[in-house]
């Protein structure tokens, strides 16, 4: 920072004392139209004028006044302050708006200006918090948006007519902010880029942004560093600065930009004329030390050592600190002339170019300070640089030397050619001069006789000054004054007021044409000309000059928010002058949406159809359209310029449009369906979908075949090319009126392609269709592609009216319908059928919803169908006792109960229990049932009579022979059973006879030869206990059994084992129970081996 160079490019203009008017310790201060508002706590705010002179004051608030605000628009006064609490629940935190205009004649030091608005700031969905910062943004009148900044990080926002209680309020949080660690809002600012509005937010620790046009706001971090309070401005490019210890950084839109090195904490930061306002703790002295640093040329314009500063703004072209003491002290900038001069004498040429340059002077001045650095380098001798300083001086130096003559008639101006314009000042010319521009004379008046100082603007054609003098002994201009000296050694200092207070005067003589010229002329730049535009175009709506006055606001166009002069020409209902003004608004490009559908409005009001197909047509076949293309053609369609929509969407691409356009509106079918073809696939089958309702209603052939050349493309089947196609089943919602359309389309569909991707969801469609003995009425998998069911009733209801036309009308109606489900039954038996190839386990539809369909339709063919190949043979003879259909249902068991077959006898059972049961006299089909029963022995007799006994109908004839087989049959098994017994106990006898005999009893072997080699035996012999001998040498080493009768033995135990391992094995066990006719003899059986009959630990 020390290496700036520093100047005194500021000065001191007054200081002292604040008026004792002002009572209480000063709060908060604001400025703007031309007084200084101070808030203090005491609760009363104070005006001061120009001259730091008590003006007026009020009591704003019963205790403090903590922010405030005068509105620069308005005559607005926003203040934030504490007042009496209406109840121990309800802070006492008020937000008030004083309207000062309603006040401004009368106001004296006990009266105060109308409160139009009051507004409690915490409430319960706004808890309460310290406010430790403030801003009011003015948008279109009488809208304001308040932005208030809390101690918890959060920033509560009131928007719209606070004076007509017609506001909304939101709230803000910033991240990254806990109940633990409360961050306040240190700073806010407010940046409107063209639409769009985006309220900074700083904190200790973070820079964030919240983009409003956003619902709700967005927020994005720009940093995580941040600053205290009173360290926060905007520049007058709505850069945010932020001031730091270490550093001072401006941030864009997408975060952070340029950063200063000024290093010391900073207290006070603000903007003014480009330059930047800082006051510094000195980190080597401690004293607070005030800078202003020009950035452009990198110096400190001016720098003083000033006391604690509370408060600091800036009015009257003017920077105002005020100190803790209540002291004040105005810093105001030197005029160009004494900056220069105060460079020329350090010979710091270069620094003074960049001056002039950096400042916007025009190309003279520029000139005039290149020639003098030439001079200071010629006199160096530095030929060469000097010469290159000249050179920039062409054309700008030496026409700008001008003679001027005065005589009593008028002042002349001479060139090199001779005499120049000439102006008609009458009078004795005394003392002539000419400065910045302005013409100085000091004229004898012809008529009084006395001397009057006169400055002309020669080009606004103005007296900028006039005043009655003495005798003016010599004149001269020094330190940005022009000097008289009088003949009694008097000298008077005449010094030019500032742009400011300059135009102030003239809009209180409303004079703006003068003061229009006056800011062109000194080459401002063009936001303060569109405001001094703005102004003059306001003074000449209240006249209702509102010709006129659009010229101004047109004028203002790109500076000026538009919807302020919108609202003005609405309430007027001055139609073609808001019509010029959207038009311009749209030229430069800077049209929203609603400004292309207020202007569209325009002209369907005002019926100029030409010029609406200027604007529309205007760049027919180049490039892109400038404006909200949907806005055009929704305006255009409500108004009947159906061409003119219709121009649009087709240019802009707006397929949707264009064809609602076509078939809402004009009822062109078939040139929406021309269109439609000729569109790219993907684009016509979005619009199909779209809109094929209404198509296949009028146009139902037709629709039908542009979509089976979008699923088919002229019946490619391949199985790869067609999984890039549409679907279908995509388009069935647009049938939902039409079913028999959608069952020709599906049909086609089927039979062109045979190995489709969605040939499942097309067979069950195709079967809901077939199957339906309505087809008005809704349906399952209609619903389910989000098919609306609301036209059942509608359907319905027109079916019943139609019945109303005679009873001959009706007969030959449920003929035709009856005739037609038959054939769609038909049909749906074949698809059921065709869908379900033997050698396929799955059938090509969902067969769940294929038996739905067919419960829901009482279509028992396909029932059956369906039953029969899924191998529920109990559901299928369930239908037939359902119709009591005996004949069918023996037909049916006979088929599928035949177990060789692979059918399931237990049907016949099942048709048993159904005779049993039915209460019917049904002797003849009981006798033959029985038969296959006792055939395949399915049941018990004890079962059977049990069963029969439900029926009464039914006598014992019916079972007698039955029954008579069955004793008879079980007779011969008992007596089988009885001699097996019988044999079995007397080999078992003989058994135990056996063992007891080999325990007790010797043995005697009377073998002669050997078992295994037939020779003779001898000793060494083996006998063993089964009568067997052996050599010892025909035996293997360790031999203990016998090599005959081993296998055997061998092969029982093994035997013995398997069962008992099988013991365990219940699945086994049971399933064998099961699969027997006689599950009783597998028990037995199970016990008589053995088996289970042991117990286990």
């Amino acid at each position: 920072m020390y290496q700036w160079r520093k100047f005194e490019f500021f000065e001191e203009k007054y200081g002292g004392k604040i008026p004792e008017d002002v009572t209480g310790e000063i709060q908060c201060c604001s400025s703007g139209r031309g007084k200084v508002v101070i808030g203090s706590s005491d609760g009363s705010v104070s005006f001061l004028d120009r001259g730091i002179k008590f003006d007026s004051g009020f009591q704003a608030h019963s205790s403090s006044v903590l922010f405030l605000q005068h509105l620069k628009q308005r005559n607005f006064l926003v203040t934030v302050g504490e007042d009496e609490q209406i109840s121990p629940q309800q802070s006492g935190m008020c937000l008030k708006v004083f309207d000062l205009d309603k006040a401004q004649e009368e106001i004296t030091s006990s009266s105060a200006p109308e409160c139009i608005g009051i507004l409690r700031i915490f409430t319960n969905q706004f808890p309460e918090a310290k406010i430790t910062s403030f801003l009011v943004l003015e948008e279109v009148p009488p809208i304001l948006l308040i932005a208030i900044g809390l101690d918890n990080g959060c920033v509560y926002c009131v928007k719209g007519d606070i004076a007509r209680e017609r506001i909304t309020r939101f709230k803000l949080q910033v991240d990254g902010v806990s109940d633990k660690r409360q961050t306040p809002i240190t700073g806010l600012g407010f940046r409107l880029d063209g639409l769009s509005l985006l309220l900074f937010a700083v904190t200790p620790d973070s820079v964030n942004s919240f983009a409003m046009q956003a619902q709700p706001p967005r927020l994005q971090t720009l940093d995580h560093i941040g600053s205290s309070v009173n360290t926060v401005t905007m520049s007058d490019r709505s850069e945010l600065i932020v001031g730091r210890p270490e550093a001072v950084y401006f941030y864009e839109v997408d975060g952070r930009g340029p950063c200063w090195a000024f290093e010391g904490e900073k207290k006070f930061m603000g903007w003014f004329r480009g330059y930047l306002l800082c006051v510094i703790a000195d980190p080597k002295t401690g004293t607070n030390v005030f800078n202003v640093y020009d950035l452009r040329n990198r110096l400190i314009a001016y720098s003083l050592v000033v006391d604690k500063v509370s408060n600091m703004l800036c009015e009257w072209g003017n920077v105002i600190l005020i100190t803790a003491d209540k002291s004040l002290l105005c810093v105001a900038e030197k005029d160009m002339e004494s900056k220069l001069d105060m460079l020329f004498k350090k010979n710091l040429y270069t620094v003074a170019i960049n001056l002039v340059q950096s400042q916007h002077a025009d190309a003279s001045a520029t000139a005039n300070v290149m020639r003098k650095y030439g001079d200071h380098l010629y006199g160096k001798q530095d030929y060469d640089e000097a010469m290159s300083q000249y050179i920039n001086t062409i054309g700008h130096l030496e026409p700008s030397f001008e003679l001027i003559v005065g005589r009593p008639e008028a002042v002349y101006f001479y060139e090199v050619d001779g005499r120049g314009p000439c102006w008609a000042f009458e009078g004795e010319k005394k003392f002539m001069g000419w400065f910045r521009g302005y013409l100085l004379c000091v004229i004898a008046d012809p008529k009084t006789g006395m001397n009057v100082f006169n400055v002309y603007d020669l080009r606004n054609r103005l007296i900028a000054y006039s005043l009655v003098v003495d005798k003016v002994s010599n004149m001269l201009c020094e330190w940005g004054n022009v000097i008289l000296i009088t003949a009694d050694k008097s000298l008077l200092c005449v010094a030019e007021k500032d742009m400011e207070s300059k135009l102030d005067m003239l809009f209180k003589k409303n004079l703006y044409t003068v003061a229009i010229n006056l800011v062109q002329s000194q080459h401002a730049d063009a936001s303060a000309t569109a405001n001094v535009m703005r102004k003059y175009g306001d003074h000449l709506y209240g006249k209702q000059d509102y010709d006129e006055a659009m010229s101004q606001y047109i004028n203002t166009i790109g500076h000026l928010e538009p919807s302020f002069v919108i609202q003005k020409f609405l309430d007027a209902q001055r139609i073609y002058n808001l019509t010029n003004y959207l038009e311009k608004l749209h030229e430069k490009g800077l049209a929203s949406k609603d400004h292309t559908t207020l202007l569209l409005n325009c002209y369907t009001k005002l019926k100029d159809v030409e010029k609406l197909n200027t604007f529309i047509r205007k760049e027919d076949g180049i490039g892109e359209l400038k404006f909200d293309v949907e806005t055009a053609i929704r305006v255009c369609r409500a108004a009947n310029y159906h061409e003119h929509a219709m121009y649009v969407a087709k240019k802009a691409g707006k397929h949707e449009w264009y064809l609602k356009i076509l078939l809402e509106d004009l009822g062109n079918y078939d040139e929406a369906l021309q269109y439609i073809s000729s569109l790219e696939p993907s684009q016509a089958g979005v619009t199909i979908k779209e809109y094929g309702k209404i198509v296949i209603e009028h146009k139902p052939k037709e629709a039908i075949d542009i979509l089976m050349r979008l699923c088919t493309e002229q019946g490619t089947s391949n199985g790869v090319y067609l999984s890039m196609l549409p679907s279908p089943v995509d388009f069935i919602n647009v049938f939902v009126q039409h079913p028999h359309s959608l069952m020709d389309f599906l049909e086609r569909y089927a039979e062109i392609v045979k190995d489709s991707p969605a040939q499942a969801e097309i067979n069950n469609t195709l079967l809901e269709l077939y199957l339906s003995k309505d087809l008005n009425f809704p349906s399952i998998s209609l619903s389910e592609n989000g098919v609306d069911q609301n036209f059942t009733d509608q359907s319905v209801a027109a079916a019943m009216s139609k019945t109303g036309s005679g009873k001959k009308k009706i007969a030959d109606s449920n003929d035709t319908i009856e005739k037609d489900c038959v054939e769609r039954q038909q049909k749906g038996l074949e698809l059921l059928k065709v869908g379900w190839p033997s050698d396929h386990e799955q059938p090509l539809y969902d067969v769940d919803l294929a038996i739905i369909l067919c419960e829901m339709n009482s279509f028992k063919e396909g029932l059956l169908y369906l039953y029969e190949k899924m191998k529920l043979y109990k559901e299928v003879i369930a239908c037939y006792m359902q119709n009591h259909d005996h004949e069918g249902l023996i037909a049916c068991c006979k088929k599928l109960g035949d177990s060789g077959k692979g059918g399931d006898p237990s049907l016949w059972a099942d048709l048993l229990k159904y005779f049993g049961e039915i209460g019917e006299d049904c002797t003849k089909e009981v006798k033959e049932v029985l038969t296959y029963i006792e055939r395949d022995d399915i049941l018990p007799p004890i079962i059977v009579l049990q069963t029969l006994a439900k029926n009464p109908c039914l006598t014992l004839s019916v079972v007698k022979d039955y029954i008579a087989r069955k004793l008879e049959q079980e007779s011969k098994i008992i007596e089988e059973d009885r001699r097996a017994v019988e044999k079995y106990q007397e080999t078992t006898k003989n058994m135990r006879k056996e063992i007891e005999d080999l325990r007790t009893n010797a043995r005697i072997f009377q073998l002669s030869k050997c078992t295994a080699c037939t020779f003779t035996l001898d000793i060494p012999a083996v006998h063993f206990m089964c009568m067997h001998s052996f050599h010892q040498r025909c035996l293997g080493d360790n031999e203990t059994e016998c090599p005959e009768c081993a296998p055997e033995y061998r092969s029982v135990v093994e035997m013995k084992r398997s069962l008992e391992q099988n013991s365990k094995d219940q699945a086994l066990f049971f399933q064998q129970v099961k699969s027997s006719k006689d599950g009783f003899s597998v028990i037995a059986e199970y016990f008589g081996k053995g088996i289970i009959s042991k117990t286990s630990d």
